[in-house]
């Protein structure tokens, strides 16, 4: 018989905060985007091949996108993925 030991990676309550303040920021801006281009949840969600309940939870800072969603909400809203998360070019992170 294999036991199974989940081991989780403690990150400080900073760091936390932090990622929490961020996806809420990159969230809201998603929403103001999505919503400046006239797209519904849905309408966004058929251009980019996701389900809208997916981008709601992006929108409400629930998950942390991948680089690839990323990239596939960049290209529904018809824009770079820097745009989308605010920065200028050659922008250090």
């Amino acid at each position: 018989m294999i036991k199974w030991l989940i081991v989780e990676k403690i990150v400080p309550m900073a760091e936390k905060k932090e990622k929490s303040h961020d996806l809420i920021v990159l969230g809201e801006r998603l929403r103001k985007i999505r919503e400046g281009k006239k797209l519904s949840l849905k309408q966004l969600g058929m251009l980019i091949d996701k389900e809208a309940q997916s981008i709601s939870r992006v929108e409400n800072a629930q998950i942390n996108p991948t680089y690839l969603y990323l990239l596939k909400l960049a290209k529904g809203l018809d824009m770079e993925v820097t745009q989308l998360l605010n920065l200028k070019e050659n922008e250090s992170l």
